[in-house]
Order: structure tokens, then sequence, then C-alpha cells
């Protein structure tokens, strides 16, 4: 340092009197104190980076003749590296995270006032320490969790995913746009596993319970779908695309999760230990297969008005299927008030399988009358065609009595309303488009 303002390339001396010392005392910590946590060597890391920040002051005051603006970045470097250094020296567990992630805006202000592309390549390896101590480190689920929901990972989640969203904004269009977009990405996987480890200690407990029951499925799920539909709202084409691809990464990682397990491994249908407390529509079952459907019909219109044909068929087919499976268990639960899975099915209720589809049916194709869909009115048919078979198949030969006789009325008077519908709806409709 003291030889700065005589050599040819100050810029490259000041680097290496920076990274020098820093470098040689890394060493001698792990030699001699062998990573174990000791406030004298944190308080020594504090010491070089108050001689860091100093020699950034001389050459802030100074200017070219000690290197510029390449040395005062060498120096500002040096200065959050070695508080960094003091951090991994005196705290542990989350908080040793958390402070890590807390040095990312403060780079990014740095680098406001010096342009320096330095300051990119540190906050880029501090910014991926966090991601990997955090979203890849097994150990965090032995960590203790007291407190109930104040628990440490408000702070060791939260914290951290405020501080990459203000590094990203920070750094802003001066930076590499891929920087940016590794801040993003870890603000949005912060907040992710935030939400979803809150809902794990709440349902369950402990994270590395085994279980993972029905309610924390359903509550997880909404929320990503929740989230996914924010993103999907503040999205903007070409220009936040860590937004529009963390969309429709949660909506497919919810849709997994949705179909997977709280519509096969864990439908309380074929899971007599699952009782279902609560009213009709007021259940589990609302939260695990109606409010999934509903959120997946607002995404699917955002995809389709992005452009997203794909996704947004997607979405609603899942949404179709979903309402339907929702209907048919409340059906159950209507004549089963609290265990689904066993016992009898009776008249009353075979019959009303077939009434509550064909309401769905019909309710599917007055709304693609409506708005003009083909493929809903195509849907609409094939649950039409769905519940005829059942009839015939099924209620023919189980009903008895009025019910059988319910049963075919009402059916043969709904395919009437529909030839009717057709005949003055949809055929004419088709033949005006077609003359015109």
């Amino acid at each position: 340092f003291l030889a700065l303002r005589q050599a040819r390339r100050p810029g490259l001396w000041a680097a290496v009197s920076a990274a020098t010392p820093l470098w040689l005392f890394a060493v001698a910590y792990w030699r001699i104190a062998e990573f174990e946590l000791d406030l004298a060597w944190g308080a020594a890391a504090l010491g070089l980076g108050g001689l860091a920040l100093l020699a950034a002051t001389l050459v802030r005051r100074d200017g070219e003749r000690l290197g510029g603006s390449l040395a005062l970045g060498a120096y500002a470097t040096a200065t959050v590296a070695a508080t960094s250094l003091a951090l991994a020296m005196t705290l542990e567990q989350a908080w040793l995270t958390v402070a890590l992630a807390l040095q990312l805006p403060a780079l990014a202000w740095i680098h406001g006032h010096l342009k320096e592309r330095t300051l990119q390549v540190v906050a880029a390896l501090v910014a991926s320490a966090v991601l990997v101590r955090l979203a890849l480190n097994p150990f965090v689920v032995d960590y203790a969790l007291t407190g109930g929901f104040l628990n440490w990972l408000l702070y060791g989640y939260g914290l951290p995913a405020a501080a990459f969203f203000l590094a990203a904004r920070a750094f802003g269009g001066g930076a590499d746009r891929r920087l940016v977009m590794l801040l993003d990405a870890g603000a949005l996987l912060f907040a992710k596993l935030l939400i979803t480890l809150q809902i794990r200690n709440a349902v369950v407990g402990p994270l590395d319970a085994p279980e993972h029951p029905l309610l924390e499925q359903a509550l997880q799920s909404l929320a990503w779908l929740i989230l996914a539909l924010g993103l999907q709202r503040v999205a903007a084409p070409g220009i936040q695309p860590v937004a529009a691809w963390g969309a429709r990464i949660l909506t497919l990682l919810a849709g997994a999760q949705v179909f997977l397990l709280q519509l096969v491994l864990s439908n309380p249908i074929h899971d007599p230990a699952m009782p279902i407390h609560g009213s009709l529509g007021v259940n589990i079952l609302t939260l695990a297969y109606a409010a999934p459907a509903v959120l997946f019909v607002l995404l699917a219109r955002g995809y389709r008005g992005a452009g997203g044909r794909g996704f947004a068929a997607a979405c609603g087919l899942a949404a179709l299927v979903l309402a339907a499976a929702y209907l048919t268990l409340e059906v159950r639960h209507a004549f089963h008030p609290l265990i689904l899975a066993g016992g009898a099915v009776g008249d009353a209720e075979l019959y009303a399988y077939s009434a509550v589809w064909l309401v769905y049916a019909g309710a599917l194709l007055a709304y693609a009358l409506r708005s003009g869909s083909a493929v809903l009115r195509h849907v609409s048919l094939a649950v039409l065609l769905g519940v005829t078979a059942k009839v015939f198949l099924v209620d023919m030969g189980s009903l008895t009595g009025l019910y059988r006789v319910a049963s075919f009325l009402g059916l043969g008077l709904c395919l009437v309303g529909i030839g009717f519908l057709y005949q003055r709806v949809v055929f004419p409709s088709a033949r005006r488009r077609g003359t015109s």
C-alpha cells in the first residue's frame, strides 16, 4: 500500500495488498483454531476490516495516484470480506447465513458508487454461499424451533430473502443481468422456503417429522399457487424472467403435489384413519380440492393473456378435474360425515353422484355457451357421456324403486335440454360463422 504512489499499475498492487492479508489470516484461522468459534479471532478479523476501510478512505481522498476506482473497489471488497470472516468466526447456524446475506446490499451500495465489476463477482460468490447454506444444507431441519411462529425461520429465511431482493434492486441495470437474476431467484426461493417450512412447523411441528398430512399438503399447495399468481401479475415479458419462470415452476410444483399426493396418495377416500371434520363446504376437502381449482382457473386466465397457451390449457384441465373430484368427495362426505373410506354405497348416494355430475355438466355447458368456448362444450359432453354410461351400466342394476326412475328421468330431461340448446344456440351460431 505504501508503494502505490510509485507503482506503474497501482490498481493491481492494491488488489494484492487487500487480498493477501485476508488469505493469510483465513489460513491461520484454519490451521490454529480449526474453524472453531472464537471471539478473539473475530475481533482480529474486524481489525483487518478496519485497516482495509482506512485504505479505502485514503484511496478515495487521493484518487488516481493510489489506483483510482480499481483500488477503491479492492479495499471496499476486502472490508466486506473481513466483516464476513468475523461473522463466520463468531456466529453459528442461521445467524451466520443471515450475516452473510446482509453483505449483499452493502456490496450493491458500494457498486452503485464505484461501478467496479469486481464487486459483482464478490456479490455472486456471497450469494452462492448463502444459497448453498440455506437451500442445500441438510442440517437445516435439525435446528431447534422455539417460540411458535416467531422462530428462527422468520429471520433465517426472511432476512436473506429481503437482502437478496434489495441487492437485486440496488444493482439494477448497472450490473450483469445474470447477477440480478441470481439475486431475484434467491429472494424468490427463500420466500418459498419460508412459507413452506412455516406451514410445516404450524401443522406438524419438527421439520424432520416423518409425516406429511393432507392439511399440510393443501396449505402448501395453496401458498405456492397464490405466490405463482402474484408473480404472474408482476412478470413483464423479457424484463422480469425470474418472475415469469418462478410462476411456472411454482405452478408445476403445486400441480404435482395436488395430483400426486392430495388427489392420489393422501386422498381420504381410501384412508380409514383420516377423519373429515366440519360441515359440507367447510372442511379440508375445500382446502385440498376446491380452492386449488379456483386458483388454477385464475392462473389459466393469466397464462392465456401472456401467450402461454400450453400452461393455460394445463391449468384449465387441472381446475376441471379438481372441481369434479371435490363434488364427488363432498357427496361422499354428505352420506359418510366422518370417514370417507369404507362403508356401503346406498341408493340415495349412488343417485346423488349422477345428479351432481349432471349439474356439473350443465354448468360447464352453460358457461361454454356464454363464453363461446368449444373446449368447455366438449368437456361438458364428455362428462355427460360419463354420466350416461354410469346410469346404464351401474344405476340400472344397482338402484331400485323411485331412485332408478329419477335417475333415468333426470338423464332423459338433461339430454333433451342439451339437444334443444344445441339446436337453438350452437348450430345456428356455427351456420352464421360459416356464411360470414
